[in-house]
């Protein structure tokens, strides 16, 4: 590392000089500048937009918001007459379910497969209607994800059995719209229109 000399008189001199020089020339070559013109009186700003609403759906958005309400359907409409084969068609291979519930006072959340989804709708009593009704849908479509988040009342045969949410998550696939997941609650009390 080099050592470092302290500075001469001399040398202090030459460099404030050379940058007094620098500097005078520079101030030398600028011209006059004129004054700047009156500035105009400000137009007053502009009142600040709203913030952009939520866009209507597309025609194509509405007509995927449909193809995939109707997956949700083709479901339940399975269910009430057991075609195990149009069930099991509305879902990925995987797929996987939950239920929530509550009991003995704690939360319980119960993971099942879409194969003992579909044993357990097959092995329901023989003349038992399964009968899943819902209400309130709300369908969301982003690309190729959809979720459907419905109300429902269960009927086993003429009997209300318990109410509850279904959260669907579905794909956009090759063979179309399919369930990745879905998620349900279920509760007896509580549940709108029951005593």
């Amino acid at each position: 590392m080099p050592t470092l000399r302290p500075a001469t008189p001399s040398l202090v001199a030459a460099l404030a000089a050379v940058l007094s020089l620098g500097a005078a020339t520079r101030v030398a070559a600028q011209e006059p500048v004129p004054p700047p013109p009156p500035t105009p009186p400000a137009a007053p700003a502009p009142a600040p937009s709203p913030p952009p609403a939520l866009a209507a759906p597309t025609p194509a958005a509405g007509e995927d918001e449909r193809h995939v309400l109707a997956v949700v359907e083709r479901i339940f409409d399975a269910m009430r007459t057991r075609d195990t084969t149009a069930l099991r068609a509305q879902f990925v291979p995987g797929a996987s379910l939950a239920t929530t519930t509550v009991r003995n006072g704690q939360p319980v959340v119960q993971r099942d497969s879409v194969e003992a989804f579909v044993r357990s709708i097959a092995s329901a009593p023989a003349g038992l209607l399964l009968d899943e009704r819902l209400r309130d849908p709300q369908v969301r479509v982003s690309d190729g994800l959809a979720s459907v988040w419905v109300h429902y009342d269960f009927y086993a045969g003429e009997r209300f059995s318990h109410c509850g949410v279904d959260a669907f998550h579905l794909a956009r696939t090759t063979a179309g719209w399919q369930v990745v997941q879905l998620a349900d609650t279920r509760r007896r009390e509580g549940c709108p229109g029951r005593p």
